[in-house]
């Protein structure tokens, strides 16, 4: 198995997820898909939630100096 790396909000955030699923639906037949999706969603709320800080940062206006030089 190829060991791979998440940020750490991504695995607390996927470990948060994990208990809710695995409270609701405890079948220990299913714990290793449901720890899957739990890492798929969470990276899936991170990249949402980067992609919404973006898009709402403050951008700067273009600033043309040669229109006060226009007679």
């Amino acid at each position: 198995m190829e060991a791979h790396s998440v940020g750490r909000p991504v695995r607390d955030l996927a470990a948060e997820i994990y208990v809710q699923l695995i409270s609701k639906v405890p079948d220990l037949g299913k714990a290793a898909s449901m720890a899957k999706l739990s890492f798929k969603l969470a990276e899936m709320f991170e990249e949402e939630d980067a992609a919404r800080i973006f898009a709402a940062r403050p951008v700067a206006a273009d600033f043309n100096a040669e229109f006060f030089d226009q007679k």
